[in-house]
């Protein structure tokens, strides 16, 4: 009985990186002292909140492509200027996502293209 009970623990945890697709936190790759948190797919658009970790103010925009198995585009948004202090987090609610909602919930990875980062 034991056994049989940590083959099925053994299988559950070995299929979690299944169901986990890109996380809802994480660094923005080129976007330095720039992090997001709480990304979240409605079917409104695209939730973000983006954090400053530096200590100047920081002139940020951007575009993030969910990014499928396959490697192909499954969704994109895009993140208009935004000037943030320091230590300083903005919301941004409801951006347009273009592409389907609900793949792109299931995408593997994100890809951001960091357009505007001025540090002053």
């Amino acid at each position: 009985m034991k056994k049989i009970i940590l083959a099925s623990i053994f299988v559950l945890i070995l299929s979690i990186p299944a169901f986990a697709a890109f996380g809802s936190k994480g660094v923005i790759p080129g976007g330095e002292p720039i992090e997001y948190r709480g990304l979240k797919i409605t079917s409104d658009g695209v939730n973000v909140i983006i954090v400053n970790r530096g200590d100047k103010n920081v002139t940020f925009s951007a575009a993030c492509v969910f990014v499928g198995q396959k490697n192909e585009n499954i969704g994109d948004f895009f993140i208009d200027e935004i000037v943030l202090a320091p230590q300083e987090h903005k919301t941004l609610n409801k951006l347009f996502l273009k592409g389907d909602a609900k793949l792109s919930r299931k995408a593997e990875t994100l890809r951001w293209t960091v357009y505007t980062l001025e540090k002053k």
